[in-house]
């Protein structure tokens, strides 16, 4: 939705897997809302933005022979710039440049382990930051 013409707000919502050495991936959902920042740099059909949203992510670790399924819930601040080109109407092609910083990790906290897990299940450590690359085919309207 536009704000105004340099400034939409709006939902969002990512898929991530996360590998874990030795173990299967973790996948990550997550959703929010979002605020985009779009000045006039670049000429059409050519355009830049930044963006900073909040939103919360869920992580699942599926389970192995030794292990059981672990998952964790924590609220993430996404940010990052991206890049587009309008194809068509409203389809522009994009590339997006990006990290969800995990606000549980703040503070000495991390990514808990469900009850009862030990501590070299899916979830030990502090991930705090996941960066990411996005390219694909976006309803820019």
């Amino acid at each position: 939705m536009a704000v105004y013409p340099m400034l939409r707000v709006g939902p969002y919502a990512a898929f991530d897997l996360s590998p874990v050495s030795g173990l299967p991936d973790r996948r990550v959902y997550s959703a929010g809302a979002r605020a985009k920042v779009t000045p006039p740099w670049l000429a059409a059909p050519w355009r830049v933005w930044g963006f900073l949203g909040f939103g919360i992510a869920y992580a699942y670790a599926p389970s192995t022979p030794s292990l059981r399924s672990s998952s964790t819930t924590m609220p993430e601040v996404p940010v990052g710039v991206g890049m587009g080109y309008r194809l068509h109407g409203p389809w522009e092609l994009c590339a997006e440049l990006g990290a969800r910083w995990n606000l549980a990790g703040i503070g000495g906290q991390r990514s808990a382990p469900a009850a009862g897990a030990s501590m070299v299940e899916p979830f030990l450590g502090n991930d705090l930051l996941a960066v990411s690359l996005g390219v694909g085919v976006s309803l820019a309207l």
